[in-house]
């Protein structure tokens, strides 16, 4: 089974899951609205602006909103994922060429996936094991893996035909395999190439992706919800709490009262 480079999969949760349908970027100031869908602070603003009258309307379902943008939750567990996000994108990434551990990070060959130098890229692609393999320069990487980052992925070889690349799957294993396999050992199966899979995978995992979207704004929802109910049952308590002593006290100083009368009127009578 192909290997998927984690920095790869991060991308493309950054790409569907930690941007604004509105303005196709990472969310800025994350706002979460009553029907759970999550969008930047100033798209919304911009939107409402838009409206006539001034209603804001959820770009995804339609539905009105008719709480103020100012007074809309924040969206906590996107705007945490926000942050950590990027961190992993970035430790994910060496800073030192792997070969050297000197010069900084210039190259990376797909098929190794290993950070060199200008100097120890040269040598690289110079030896015999790594002649056929695919350099590219550090910012022509990092180009590709923010728009295609499935398309720089390392090249897989067969686990049974080692020296050929998988270039297939087989729809009746779920496997993929290389060319011989589909002759040899696959050879009655249904198989197709493996980027059209990929496409049909991803496809998918975007569906998916979304309604997870949906999940953890409704999650997230849920948690505000309960945390205004706590605070408002701690409240209650409070004042509940507050008439109890209050009136304990009124009790307890009528009762002194009370004593403090029948004490002088014994000592009257005494007298």
């Amino acid at each position: 089974m192909a290997v998927v480079d984690a920095s790869a999969v991060l991308a493309e949760i950054n790409e569907d899951f930690l941007c604004c349908v509105i303005c196709l970027e990472r969310y800025s100031d994350p706002k979460i609205l009553p029907c759970h869908h999550t969008f930047c602070k100033k798209c919304l603003v911009q939107q409402a602006e838009k409206q006539t009258p001034q209603i804001l309307m959820c770009p995804t379902c339609n539905k009105s909103v008719k709480v103020p943008v100012n007074d809309l939750q924040s969206n906590f567990f996107m705007s945490s994922l926000l942050d950590k996000v990027p961190e992993k994108l970035e430790s994910s990434t060496p800073r030192q060429c792997e070969f050297c551990e000197e010069n900084e990070v210039t190259f990376i060959c797909l098929e190794c996936q290993q950070y060199s130098c200008t100097f120890c890229s040269k040598a690289h692609k110079k030896s015999r094991v790594a002649k056929s393999h695919q350099v590219l320069s550090f910012e022509d990487y990092q180009e590709a893996k923010e728009k295609k980052p499935f398309a720089v992925q390392p090249i897989q070889y067969c686990d049974v035909h080692t020296d050929n690349q998988l270039k297939y799957y087989c729809d009746t294993c779920q496997i993929p395999i290389c060319m011989e396999c589909t002759i040899i050992d696959h050879k009655v199966h249904q198989h197709r190439y493996i980027k059209e899979v990929a496409d049909e995978y991803t496809k998918e995992l975007k569906v998916n992706v979304g309604k997870l979207k949906v999940k953890a704004d409704e999650a997230e929802t849920s948690k505000i919800s309960a945390k205004a109910a706590c605070k408002k049952l701690k409240s209650c308590c409070e004042e509940e709490e507050a008439k109890i002593n209050k009136k304990t006290n009124e009790i307890l100083e009528d009762l002194r009262r009370q004593d403090g009368s029948s004490s002088a009127k014994t000592e009257e009578i005494g007298g």
